[in-house]
Protein backbone atom coordinates (compact mmCIF):
# COMPACT_ATOMS: atom_id res chain seq x y z
CA UNK A 1 0.00 0.00 0.00
CA UNK A 2 2.60 2.46 0.86
CA UNK A 3 4.57 2.01 -2.34
CA UNK A 4 1.64 2.71 -4.22
CA UNK A 5 0.57 5.79 -2.08
CA UNK A 6 4.67 6.92 -3.02
CA UNK A 7 3.90 6.16 -6.67
CA UNK A 8 0.21 7.92 -6.66
CA UNK A 9 2.23 11.53 -5.02
CA UNK A 10 5.20 11.12 -7.30
CA UNK A 11 3.28 11.67 -10.17
CA UNK A 12 0.71 14.13 -8.95
CA UNK A 13 3.68 15.65 -7.80
CA UNK A 14 5.12 15.42 -11.38
CA UNK A 15 2.33 16.66 -12.99
CA UNK A 16 1.99 19.40 -11.10
CA UNK A 17 5.12 20.50 -12.03
CA UNK A 18 4.49 20.02 -15.55
CA UNK A 19 1.66 22.25 -15.37
CA UNK A 20 3.63 25.41 -13.74
CA UNK A 21 6.18 24.62 -16.35
CA UNK A 22 4.58 25.03 -19.33
CA UNK A 23 1.59 27.81 -18.07
CA UNK A 24 4.67 29.83 -17.27
CA UNK A 25 6.59 28.51 -20.62
CA UNK A 26 3.60 30.17 -22.44
CA UNK A 27 3.00 32.73 -20.91
CA UNK A 28 6.70 33.77 -21.46
CA UNK A 29 6.58 32.94 -25.29
CA UNK A 30 3.44 35.10 -25.46
CA UNK A 31 4.40 37.79 -23.69
CA UNK A 32 7.66 37.89 -25.82
CA UNK A 33 6.00 37.84 -28.90
CA UNK A 34 7.34 34.04 -29.68
CA UNK A 35 3.97 32.52 -29.51
CA UNK A 36 0.95 35.27 -31.48
CA UNK A 37 -2.55 34.83 -29.35
CA UNK A 38 -6.03 35.07 -31.26
CA UNK A 39 -6.32 38.69 -29.84
CA UNK A 40 -3.28 40.11 -30.95
CA UNK A 41 -3.66 38.44 -34.05
CA UNK A 42 -7.44 40.05 -34.04
CA UNK A 43 -5.73 43.54 -33.33
CA UNK A 44 -3.11 43.21 -36.08
CA UNK A 45 -6.05 42.71 -38.73
CA UNK A 46 -7.88 45.85 -37.16
CA UNK A 47 -5.02 48.41 -37.30
CA UNK A 48 -4.21 46.52 -40.90
CA UNK A 49 -8.03 47.20 -41.95
CA UNK A 50 -7.89 50.98 -40.89
CA UNK A 51 -4.74 51.26 -43.30
CA UNK A 52 -6.53 50.11 -46.39
CA UNK A 53 -9.48 52.06 -45.58
CA UNK A 54 -7.78 54.82 -45.62
CA UNK A 55 -5.32 53.85 -48.68
CA UNK A 56 -1.95 54.15 -46.84
CA UNK A 57 -2.02 50.36 -46.77
CA UNK A 58 1.19 48.62 -48.12
CA UNK A 59 2.32 45.14 -48.74
CA UNK A 60 5.04 45.55 -46.58
CA UNK A 61 2.87 46.79 -43.32
CA UNK A 62 1.03 43.06 -43.63
CA UNK A 63 3.12 40.60 -40.95
CA UNK A 64 3.78 37.02 -42.58
CA UNK A 65 1.49 35.34 -40.13
CA UNK A 66 -1.65 36.97 -41.73
CA UNK A 67 -2.17 36.14 -46.10
CA UNK A 68 -3.34 38.06 -48.51
CA UNK A 69 -4.01 39.54 -52.05
CA UNK A 70 -4.15 43.15 -53.52
CA UNK A 71 -7.05 43.61 -56.02
CA UNK A 72 -7.93 46.45 -58.29
CA UNK A 73 -11.70 47.98 -57.49
CA UNK A 74 -12.94 46.08 -60.88
CA UNK A 75 -11.47 43.15 -58.69
CA UNK A 76 -8.49 42.48 -61.20
CA UNK A 77 -5.49 40.25 -59.59
CA UNK A 78 -2.39 43.21 -58.42
CA UNK A 79 0.00 40.84 -55.66
CA UNK A 80 -0.37 38.77 -52.86
CA UNK A 81 0.34 35.99 -50.82
CA UNK A 82 -3.29 34.04 -51.92
CA UNK A 83 -2.50 32.64 -54.93
CA UNK A 84 -6.18 30.47 -55.24
CA UNK A 85 -8.48 32.29 -57.63
CA UNK A 86 -11.33 30.58 -57.03
CA UNK A 87 -11.04 31.73 -53.16
CA UNK A 88 -9.90 35.27 -53.92
CA UNK A 89 -12.89 34.99 -56.16
CA UNK A 90 -15.67 33.92 -53.46
CA UNK A 91 -13.97 36.20 -50.86
CA UNK A 92 -14.50 38.85 -53.69
CA UNK A 93 -18.30 38.49 -53.68
CA UNK A 94 -19.24 36.67 -50.15
CA UNK A 95 -17.10 39.60 -48.63
CA UNK A 96 -15.94 37.10 -46.25
CA UNK A 97 -15.44 33.50 -46.23
CA UNK A 98 -14.62 30.97 -43.20
CA UNK A 99 -12.87 27.36 -43.78
CA UNK A 100 -12.94 25.51 -40.61
CA UNK A 101 -10.24 23.13 -39.60
CA UNK A 102 -9.73 21.55 -36.28
CA UNK A 103 -8.25 24.56 -33.75
CA UNK A 104 -6.57 25.29 -37.10
CA UNK A 105 -9.44 27.78 -38.78
CA UNK A 106 -8.70 30.59 -41.40
CA UNK A 107 -11.23 33.32 -42.12
CA UNK A 108 -10.87 35.46 -45.46
CA UNK A 109 -12.51 39.05 -44.85
CA UNK A 110 -12.42 41.97 -48.25
CA UNK A 111 -11.49 45.14 -46.77
CA UNK A 112 -12.36 47.97 -49.61
CA UNK A 113 -9.99 50.50 -49.54
CA UNK A 114 -9.74 54.01 -51.54
CA UNK A 115 -8.40 52.88 -54.69
CA UNK A 116 -8.22 49.47 -54.15
CA UNK A 117 -9.27 46.27 -52.43
CA UNK A 118 -7.34 43.75 -49.91
CA UNK A 119 -8.35 39.96 -48.88
CA UNK A 120 -6.99 39.34 -45.80
CA UNK A 121 -6.36 35.73 -44.14
CA UNK A 122 -5.99 35.22 -40.61
CA UNK A 123 -6.19 31.85 -37.89
CA UNK A 124 -8.86 33.61 -36.21
CA UNK A 125 -9.46 30.47 -33.37
CA UNK A 126 -6.08 29.57 -32.36
CA UNK A 127 -2.46 30.92 -31.45
CA UNK A 128 0.47 30.86 -34.16
CA UNK A 129 4.22 31.22 -33.98
CA UNK A 130 5.82 34.26 -34.90
CA UNK A 131 8.19 32.53 -36.42
CA UNK A 132 8.34 31.41 -40.08
CA UNK A 133 9.41 27.99 -40.06
CA UNK A 134 7.60 27.35 -36.54
CA UNK A 135 4.69 28.01 -37.98
CA UNK A 136 4.81 25.94 -41.32
CA UNK A 137 5.62 23.35 -38.92
CA UNK A 138 3.07 23.86 -36.25
CA UNK A 139 0.16 25.90 -37.89
CA UNK A 140 -1.15 25.81 -34.86
CA UNK A 141 1.06 27.02 -31.37
CA UNK A 142 -1.95 25.78 -29.12
CA UNK A 143 -2.32 22.11 -30.23
CA UNK A 144 1.51 22.13 -30.08
CA UNK A 145 1.08 23.09 -26.55
CA UNK A 146 -0.87 20.70 -25.55
CA UNK A 147 0.47 17.77 -27.76
CA UNK A 148 3.78 18.16 -25.92
CA UNK A 149 2.41 18.30 -22.65
CA UNK A 150 0.95 15.06 -22.87
CA UNK A 151 3.84 13.77 -24.28
CA UNK A 152 5.99 14.88 -21.43
CA UNK A 153 3.33 13.53 -18.89
CA UNK A 154 3.50 10.46 -20.99
CA UNK A 155 7.42 10.21 -20.78
CA UNK A 156 7.35 11.86 -17.03
CA UNK A 157 5.06 8.66 -15.87
CA UNK A 158 7.20 5.95 -17.86
CA UNK A 159 10.28 7.73 -16.04
CA UNK A 160 9.19 7.62 -13.04
CA UNK A 161 7.38 3.91 -12.83
CA UNK A 162 11.25 2.50 -14.46
CA UNK A 163 12.56 4.58 -11.53
CA UNK A 164 10.06 2.84 -8.60
CA UNK A 165 10.36 -0.72 -10.49
CA UNK A 166 14.48 -0.22 -10.00
CA UNK A 167 13.45 0.71 -6.48
CA UNK A 168 11.25 -1.81 -5.97
CA UNK A 169 13.64 -4.45 -7.72
CA UNK A 170 16.69 -3.18 -5.24
CA UNK A 171 14.98 -4.01 -2.16
CA UNK A 172 13.18 -7.40 -3.62
CA UNK A 173 17.43 -8.32 -3.89
CA UNK A 174 17.81 -7.93 -0.41
CA UNK A 175 15.33 -10.77 0.29
CA UNK A 176 17.05 -12.69 -2.02
CA UNK A 177 20.82 -11.90 -0.33
CA UNK A 178 19.06 -13.28 2.75
CA UNK A 179 18.16 -16.49 0.93
CA UNK A 180 21.82 -16.56 -0.50
CA UNK A 181 23.12 -15.48 3.27
CA UNK A 182 20.90 -18.74 4.89
CA UNK A 183 22.59 -21.63 1.69
CA UNK A 184 25.69 -20.25 2.28
CA UNK A 185 28.32 -21.28 5.41
CA UNK A 186 28.73 -18.40 6.35
CA UNK A 187 27.96 -17.73 10.26
CA UNK A 188 27.26 -13.69 9.65
CA UNK A 189 23.09 -12.43 9.77
CA UNK A 190 23.09 -9.91 7.00
CA UNK A 191 20.41 -7.68 9.17
CA UNK A 192 19.42 -5.57 6.46
CA UNK A 193 16.35 -3.22 6.15
CA UNK A 194 14.51 -1.65 3.60
CA UNK A 195 12.50 2.09 3.89
CA UNK A 196 9.31 0.36 2.05
CA UNK A 197 7.42 -0.48 5.18
CA UNK A 198 5.71 -3.77 3.04
CA UNK A 199 9.47 -4.95 2.39
CA UNK A 200 10.90 -4.55 5.55
CA UNK A 201 8.13 -5.92 7.33
CA UNK A 202 9.23 -9.09 5.21
CA UNK A 203 13.07 -8.90 5.94
CA UNK A 204 12.11 -8.59 9.40
CA UNK A 205 10.29 -11.36 9.71
CA UNK A 206 13.28 -13.74 7.27
CA UNK A 207 15.61 -12.14 9.20
CA UNK A 208 14.53 -13.63 12.15
CA UNK A 209 14.32 -16.92 10.44
CA UNK A 210 17.61 -16.69 8.98
CA UNK A 211 19.23 -16.22 12.71
CA UNK A 212 16.83 -19.41 13.73
CA UNK A 213 17.97 -21.40 10.58
CA UNK A 214 21.43 -20.51 11.42
CA UNK A 215 21.45 -21.18 14.95
CA UNK A 216 19.68 -24.56 14.19
CA UNK A 217 22.25 -25.86 11.52
CA UNK A 218 24.97 -24.74 14.21
CA UNK A 219 23.07 -26.42 16.97
CA UNK A 220 22.64 -30.07 14.21
CA UNK A 221 26.73 -29.07 13.17
CA UNK A 222 27.63 -29.33 17.32
CA UNK A 223 25.72 -32.10 17.56
CA UNK A 224 26.77 -33.87 14.70
CA UNK A 225 30.30 -33.66 15.38
CA UNK A 226 29.39 -34.57 19.21
CA UNK A 227 27.38 -37.73 17.83
CA UNK A 228 30.66 -38.43 15.35
CA UNK A 229 33.04 -38.12 18.03
CA UNK A 230 31.18 -40.45 20.50
CA UNK A 231 31.10 -42.75 17.70
CA UNK A 232 34.79 -42.80 17.34
CA UNK A 233 35.66 -43.56 20.85
CA UNK A 234 32.83 -45.57 21.32
CA UNK A 235 33.93 -48.12 18.50
CA UNK A 236 37.84 -47.18 19.85
CA UNK A 237 36.94 -48.55 23.02
CA UNK A 238 34.88 -51.45 21.65
CA UNK A 239 37.80 -52.69 19.16
CA UNK A 240 40.44 -52.47 22.08
CA UNK A 241 39.26 -55.10 24.18
CA UNK A 242 37.93 -57.15 21.36
CA UNK A 243 41.54 -57.01 19.47
CA UNK A 244 43.02 -58.40 23.38
CA UNK A 245 40.11 -61.10 23.54
CA UNK A 246 40.55 -62.10 19.86
CA UNK A 247 44.26 -62.47 20.75
CA UNK A 248 43.14 -64.50 23.87
CA UNK A 249 41.32 -67.23 21.98
CA UNK A 250 44.06 -67.68 19.47
CA UNK A 251 46.15 -68.52 22.23
CA UNK A 252 44.15 -70.94 23.45
CA UNK A 253 43.01 -72.37 20.27
CA UNK A 254 46.92 -73.66 20.31
CA UNK A 255 46.51 -75.56 23.67
CA UNK A 256 44.72 -78.28 24.33
CA UNK A 257 41.18 -78.35 24.70
CA UNK A 258 38.32 -80.72 25.07
CA UNK A 259 35.45 -81.10 21.91
CA UNK A 260 33.03 -78.82 24.12
CA UNK A 261 35.78 -76.58 24.93
CA UNK A 262 36.54 -76.38 21.26
CA UNK A 263 32.70 -75.47 20.42
CA UNK A 264 32.64 -72.55 23.32
CA UNK A 265 35.91 -71.23 21.90
CA UNK A 266 34.46 -71.10 18.10
CA UNK A 267 30.91 -69.57 19.07
CA UNK A 268 33.32 -66.67 21.49
CA UNK A 269 35.64 -66.04 18.03
CA UNK A 270 31.90 -65.73 16.26
CA UNK A 271 30.85 -63.44 18.48
CA UNK A 272 34.33 -61.48 18.22
CA UNK A 273 33.96 -61.32 14.97
CA UNK A 274 30.26 -59.98 14.48
CA UNK A 275 31.65 -57.13 17.31
CA UNK A 276 34.19 -56.85 15.12
CA UNK A 277 31.59 -56.29 11.65
CA UNK A 278 29.63 -54.29 14.15
CA UNK A 279 32.11 -51.73 14.54
CA UNK A 280 32.84 -51.34 11.34
CA UNK A 281 29.22 -50.73 10.35
CA UNK A 282 29.70 -48.05 12.67
CA UNK A 283 32.91 -46.67 11.38
CA UNK A 284 30.76 -46.43 8.06
CA UNK A 285 27.53 -44.40 9.00
CA UNK A 286 30.01 -41.74 9.95
CA UNK A 287 31.84 -41.60 7.49
CA UNK A 288 29.51 -41.11 5.04
CA UNK A 289 29.05 -38.07 6.58
CA UNK A 290 32.18 -36.37 5.30
CA UNK A 291 32.89 -38.42 1.85
CA UNK A 292 33.26 -36.61 -1.28
CA UNK A 293 30.44 -36.32 -3.60
CA UNK A 294 31.39 -37.12 -7.13
CA UNK A 295 28.34 -37.45 -9.39
CA UNK A 296 28.58 -39.67 -12.56
CA UNK A 297 25.93 -40.71 -15.21
CA UNK A 298 24.02 -44.36 -14.62
CA UNK A 299 25.42 -45.44 -17.68
CA UNK A 300 26.06 -49.68 -19.07
CA UNK A 301 30.19 -49.14 -17.72
CA UNK A 302 28.37 -48.35 -13.97
CA UNK A 303 25.65 -51.27 -14.37
CA UNK A 304 28.16 -53.72 -15.39
CA UNK A 305 30.22 -52.60 -12.52
CA UNK A 306 27.12 -53.34 -9.94
CA UNK A 307 26.46 -56.82 -11.90
CA UNK A 308 30.14 -57.67 -11.28
CA UNK A 309 29.88 -56.60 -7.56
CA UNK A 310 26.79 -58.82 -7.47
CA UNK A 311 28.60 -61.85 -8.64
CA UNK A 312 30.93 -61.31 -6.35
CA UNK A 313 29.10 -61.17 -3.55
CA UNK A 314 27.36 -63.75 -4.79
CA UNK A 315 30.31 -66.62 -5.68
CA UNK A 316 30.65 -66.85 -1.60
CA UNK A 317 27.71 -69.27 -1.20
CA UNK A 318 27.36 -70.46 -4.87
CA UNK A 319 24.33 -68.42 -5.64
CA UNK A 320 23.75 -67.17 -9.14
CA UNK A 321 23.26 -63.96 -10.60
CA UNK A 322 20.34 -63.14 -13.02
CA UNK A 323 19.65 -60.14 -14.99
CA UNK A 324 16.17 -60.10 -15.69
CA UNK A 325 16.80 -56.75 -17.17
CA UNK A 326 19.03 -53.78 -17.83
CA UNK A 327 18.66 -50.97 -18.79
CA UNK A 328 20.56 -47.65 -18.44
CA UNK A 329 20.03 -44.02 -17.67
CA UNK A 330 22.38 -41.92 -18.89
CA UNK A 331 20.89 -39.43 -18.33
CA UNK A 332 20.54 -39.55 -14.35
CA UNK A 333 23.29 -38.67 -12.07
CA UNK A 334 24.01 -40.19 -8.97
CA UNK A 335 27.31 -40.39 -6.35
CA UNK A 336 28.84 -43.26 -8.09
CA UNK A 337 30.39 -44.67 -4.62
CA UNK A 338 27.39 -44.22 -2.08
CA UNK A 339 24.84 -45.94 -4.62
CA UNK A 340 27.86 -48.96 -4.76
CA UNK A 341 27.58 -48.89 -1.51
CA UNK A 342 23.99 -49.08 -0.95
CA UNK A 343 23.79 -51.90 -3.61
CA UNK A 344 26.51 -54.03 -1.86
CA UNK A 345 24.10 -53.72 1.53
CA UNK A 346 21.38 -55.20 -0.03
CA UNK A 347 23.01 -57.38 -2.31
CA UNK A 348 24.66 -58.94 1.03
CA UNK A 349 21.46 -58.68 3.15
CA UNK A 350 19.82 -60.92 0.23
CA UNK A 351 22.86 -63.36 -0.15
CA UNK A 352 22.77 -63.51 3.39
CA UNK A 353 19.49 -64.68 3.77
CA UNK A 354 19.35 -67.24 0.85
CA UNK A 355 19.98 -70.74 0.67
CA UNK A 356 23.21 -72.28 -1.13
CA UNK A 357 22.83 -72.96 -4.72
CA UNK A 358 19.64 -70.27 -5.31
CA UNK A 359 19.26 -67.57 -7.38
CA UNK A 360 19.24 -63.59 -6.70
CA UNK A 361 17.69 -61.61 -9.34
CA UNK A 362 18.16 -58.45 -10.53
CA UNK A 363 16.29 -55.71 -12.74
CA UNK A 364 17.25 -52.33 -13.46
CA UNK A 365 14.68 -50.53 -15.18
CA UNK A 366 14.17 -47.30 -16.74
CA UNK A 367 10.48 -45.92 -16.51
CA UNK A 368 8.60 -42.63 -17.64
CA UNK A 369 9.79 -40.73 -14.39
CA UNK A 370 11.79 -43.35 -12.18
CA UNK A 371 14.61 -45.77 -12.26
CA UNK A 372 14.71 -48.62 -10.15
CA UNK A 373 17.41 -51.07 -9.12
CA UNK A 374 15.51 -54.63 -7.98
CA UNK A 375 17.36 -57.16 -6.01
CA UNK A 376 15.22 -60.56 -5.25
CA UNK A 377 15.80 -63.35 -3.19
CA UNK A 378 14.57 -66.35 -2.00
CA UNK A 379 14.62 -66.14 1.27
CA UNK A 380 11.96 -66.48 4.20
CA UNK A 381 10.94 -62.62 3.42
CA UNK A 382 10.55 -59.91 5.68
CA UNK A 383 8.48 -59.99 8.92
CA UNK A 384 5.57 -57.21 9.41
CA UNK A 385 7.30 -54.95 11.81
CA UNK A 386 10.46 -54.97 9.51
CA UNK A 387 8.65 -53.89 6.68
CA UNK A 388 7.97 -50.40 8.58
CA UNK A 389 10.90 -50.68 11.11
CA UNK A 390 14.06 -51.99 8.56
CA UNK A 391 15.65 -48.56 7.59
CA UNK A 392 15.86 -47.31 10.92
CA UNK A 393 19.13 -47.33 12.68
CA UNK A 394 19.95 -50.21 14.86
CA UNK A 395 16.83 -52.09 14.15
CA UNK A 396 17.79 -55.53 14.37
CA UNK A 397 15.96 -58.15 11.45
CA UNK A 398 17.05 -61.20 13.55
CA UNK A 399 13.33 -62.40 13.95
CA UNK A 400 12.39 -62.03 10.20
CA UNK A 401 15.01 -62.97 8.65
CA UNK A 402 16.43 -65.25 11.16
CA UNK A 403 20.02 -63.62 10.36
CA UNK A 404 22.29 -61.65 12.24
CA UNK A 405 22.26 -58.19 11.40
CA UNK A 406 22.48 -54.79 13.60
CA UNK A 407 19.81 -53.09 12.01
CA UNK A 408 22.67 -50.48 10.13
CA UNK A 409 22.75 -52.04 6.72
CA UNK A 410 19.67 -50.63 5.73
CA UNK A 411 19.35 -47.67 7.41
CA UNK A 412 22.56 -46.73 5.27
CA UNK A 413 20.85 -47.47 2.05
CA UNK A 414 17.36 -45.71 3.12
CA UNK A 415 20.04 -42.68 3.63
CA UNK A 416 21.91 -42.67 0.68
CA UNK A 417 18.38 -42.54 -1.28
CA UNK A 418 17.03 -40.04 0.52
CA UNK A 419 20.06 -37.75 -0.17
CA UNK A 420 19.34 -38.97 -4.19
CA UNK A 421 15.98 -37.50 -3.68
CA UNK A 422 14.65 -41.38 -4.24
CA UNK A 423 13.85 -43.94 -1.64
CA UNK A 424 14.09 -47.76 -0.77
CA UNK A 425 11.00 -49.55 -1.32
CA UNK A 426 10.76 -53.10 0.92
CA UNK A 427 8.27 -55.95 -0.31
CA UNK A 428 7.92 -59.65 -0.06
CA UNK A 429 7.21 -62.15 -3.07
CA UNK A 430 3.83 -64.32 -2.29
CA UNK A 431 2.87 -67.10 -4.43
CA UNK A 432 -0.52 -69.14 -3.21
CA UNK A 433 -0.82 -67.23 -0.08
CA UNK A 434 3.22 -68.31 0.94
CA UNK A 435 6.30 -65.69 1.36
CA UNK A 436 8.50 -66.73 -1.54
CA UNK A 437 11.42 -64.50 -1.39
CA UNK A 438 11.80 -60.40 -0.94
CA UNK A 439 12.62 -57.77 -2.89
CA UNK A 440 14.44 -54.93 -1.92
CA UNK A 441 14.18 -51.68 -4.67
CA UNK A 442 16.24 -48.66 -4.89
CA UNK A 443 13.92 -45.86 -6.75
CA UNK A 444 15.42 -42.86 -8.35
CA UNK A 445 13.44 -39.85 -9.88
CA UNK A 446 14.45 -38.60 -13.27
CA UNK A 447 13.15 -35.37 -13.13
CA UNK A 448 15.91 -34.12 -10.02
CA UNK A 449 19.35 -32.40 -11.40
CA UNK A 450 22.37 -32.01 -8.91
Amino acid sequence: MRMLLTLSISQICYIFIVIVIFGAGTLFLTETGIILSPQVISESVENITGKAVNGVLEAKDIPAYIEYAQLSNDGNYITGTIQDKELIEEVYKEGQVTHLQFMNGTKYECVNGLSEKWILGYKSGTSQFSNDFLRNVFPSADLTVVLSFFVTVVIGFFIILKWHRNQLRKELNKIISIRETILNDDEQISGVSSTLKEINDILIVLNEMEKAVKDSTKKQLKQAQLLEDGIQALTHDIQTPATVVSGNLELLEETEITGKQKEYLNDAQDGIKRISEYVEELKNLVKMEHLKTDYISLGEEYVNELISLANQIASLKNISIVVLQKDIADDLLIDGKAIQKAFQNIVSNAVDFSEEYTELKLQFQKHISEYRISVTDSGKGFSEESLKRATQKFYSENKARNGTHYGLGLAIVNKIMREHFGFLRLENLEENNKIIGARVTLVFPLDRKF
